[in-house]
């Protein structure tokens, strides 16, 4: 079963994955952040935004999730009667919503607060 995955598809699950625990890593290194965990949102957002690292895994999760976007679709127009790309688009799937979820909060969340805060601030000052 596993033979029947292309080699380009192992290597793209496997860095997944691997990105996947060291988001999971800098995540828990966040959130053991005073500064981080404590203030109201806007502080928080802008505590997490000056953290090393923070435009790295924001950047690097957004190409990730389009990689991941792009295999499922690649896969979803295979041949689903072989057993080998139908688990590929299995694993594929629950790799995009882990991601998802490892990468929403603080990572994503800070990104969409540090945008509203900069929408409003501009939309006040016009």
């Amino acid at each position: 079963m596993i033979r029947q995955i292309p080699v380009g598809e192992k290597a793209t699950v496997l860095a997944s994955l691997a990105y996947i625990i060291a988001l999971a890593f800098y995540k828990h290194w966040l959130r053991s952040q005073y500064d981080v965990m404590n203030g109201s949102l806007i502080e928080r957002a802008f505590a997490t935004a000056g953290k090393p690292w923070y435009w790295f895994f924001l950047l690097t999760g957004f190409a990730f999730i389009i990689l991941l976007v792009c295999m499922g679709v690649h896969l979803f127009r295979k041949d689903k009667s072989v057993l080998g790309n139908l688990v590929g688009l299995i694993l594929n799937i629950v790799l995009i919503v882990i991601l998802v979820t490892v990468f929403w909060d603080p990572i994503f969340t800070t990104f969409v607060v540090l945008a509203f805060v900069a929408g409003t601030s501009a939309a006040a000052m016009s």
